[in-house]
């Protein structure tokens, strides 16, 4: 059955963290030093320093054999292929605070609670497929009680 909705903005847990807003993070430990903002998909290379996986894909490769990028903090020369997943920092980094991403919610919680949290959110956008008006999840059924383009049954 068609409801007539389509979701305002993607459901993505991958949402950079630049565009997240935390509650409870007070220290540069999971700053990322390329990006300024809180590591997204954090990356470790060889000589410990952390990045966003995003950044350091950004960062300029050397035309050597094997091919190389200078670690933005300490210049030493690493193999593209040779980070790894901080698993340690990204799930210290899960656990910090952040508020729902939807206007009006105020839920703050965990970063893993809150990402599940926003995909049932009542104040997820949703744009009405009958008469292309935004609103709520929140307010689905009073929208299609008052939509004049929402097909009605007649009985």
């Amino acid at each position: 059955m068609d409801l007539g909705v389509n979701a305002g903005q993607e459901l993505d847990d991958e949402l950079p963290n630049s565009q997240r807003e935390f509650t409870d993070h007070k220290n540069n430990q999971f700053t990322c030093p390329i990006c300024l903002f809180v590591m997204t998909d954090a990356q470790v290379i060889p000589c410990g320093h952390e990045f966003c996986k995003k950044c350091l894909t950004d960062l300029t490769v050397y035309p050597q054999s094997p091919p190389q990028f200078a670690c933005p903090l300490c210049r030493k020369m690493t193999e593209i292929g040779t980070t790894q997943h901080a698993y340690g920092s990204q799930c210290k980094i899960d656990l910090l605070h952040i508020i729902c991403r939807n206007a009006g919610c105020t839920q703050k919680g965990p970063r893993s609670t809150i990402i599940k949290h926003e995909m049932l959110c009542a104040f997820l956008p949703f744009h009405c497929s009958y008469c292309s008006s935004l609103s709520t999840v929140g307010d689905l059924h009073d929208h299609y009680a008052t939509c004049s383009e929402f097909p009605r049954l007649c009985f």
